[in-house]
């Protein structure tokens, strides 16, 4: 059967309304798809923000810890200044100590080399003045 001009203009037609329906159901989709990556891209922005926020805390708690190694830093000068006036203090404090007891020392001799010239003097004394006696009684 032979077909008519008519007949291949209804196909046509045909064909048209059927192609016009499948691109607006592609159209439609390519919408549903377009809204789809719209959410996927504010999720991804969401994400980034909460990324932008966590590096904003990390840039802080960054700077937070320079501020304590800073302090450490100086704490430990600080400290080991100060231990090293304490050794001197004890340095200065045992010279002292040991000139102190060196006097002391010193001092002390004198004093019992004079006692002990005293004594003698005294134990002479008695001796010659007792010896005497002794004899006159014996």
């Amino acid at each position: 059967m032979p077909e008519t001009l008519e007949t291949i203009a209804e196909k046509i037609s045909a064909l048209g309304k059927s192609m016009a329906a499948r691109f607006d159901d592609v159209d439609k989709r390519f919408g549903d798809v377009d809204k789809r990556f719209g959410d996927v891209d504010k999720r991804f922005d969401d994400v980034d923000k909460r990324f932008d926020d966590v590096d904003k805390r990390f840039d802080d708690v960054d700077k937070r810890l320079g501020d304590v190694d800073v302090q450490f830093t100086a704490l430990n000068t600080s400290i080991d200044r100060r231990f090293g006036e304490v050794s001197e203090a004890f340095v200065e404090q045992r010279q002292y100590t040991e000139f102190g007891v060196g006097q002391l020392r010193t001092e002390m001799n004198v004093g019992f080399n004079r006692l002990d010239r005293k004594l003698d003097r005294v134990l002479a004394t008695l001796t010659r003045t007792l010896s005497p006696r002794r004899r006159r009684r014996s």
